[in-house]
């Protein structure tokens, strides 16, 4: 999609698929009692991958949808299963 090309440049991710430990902090105490092992979650444009990389972590099933190739890349590359 043409209007996206280069948004992940402006939003100045870096598609490495690792959760920031304030992020991590944050995620524990929103979502924590409900993501663990055995949880299954399916991430809905998941952009830089830091909430699903936090959930795998946890031992989570995660899978991602996103709109835009070159992460839906980056994922695959960091072994994220999305489309």
């Amino acid at each position: 999609m043409p209007q996206y090309e280069s948004y992940s440049q402006w939003k100045d991710w870096q598609l490495n698929f690792t959760c920031s430990e304030a992020d991590a902090q944050y995620y524990d105490l929103e979502f924590g009692n409900c993501v663990k092992s055995g949880s299954r979650i399916v991430e809905i444009g998941f952009g830089n991958g830091g909430f699903l990389d936090w959930a795998k972590r946890r031992g989570a099933e995660v899978y991602g949808v996103e709109i835009q190739p070159e992460i839906l890349e980056a994922a695959d590359r960091h072994g994220f299963k999305a489309a």
